[in-house]
């Protein structure tokens, strides 16, 4: 592999060009090993923090100053911030 490394720091490495040999890329793509119990992991600690700030902005929000179609709006909101889609 040969490269041209511009600027480098512990999560990066900035390259202006670049060389891949395949044979290099499998062996070093063959050492690192992502499970599903990492992405998991990952994943949930994502939704715990949609969580809690759905939860602050559900306790924040004046429900009986609100119309019912603004009410569901904001629970289409929560929805949409908690799956992604409704």
């Amino acid at each position: 592999m040969s490269n041209k490394i511009i600027e480098k720091s512990e999560k990066q490495i900035i390259c202006r060009s670049f060389t891949i040999i395949e044979e290099d890329f499998t062996q070093w793509k063959s050492k690192i090993s992502i499970t599903p119990e990492k992405q998991a992991k990952t994943q949930s600690n994502a939704v715990r923090v949609n969580a809690k700030a759905v939860l602050e902005q559900l306790n924040k929000f004046p429900v009986a100053a609100k119309t019912s179609e603004e009410c569901q709006q904001f629970i289409v909101e929560l929805q949409t911030q908690l799956n992604g889609t409704v």
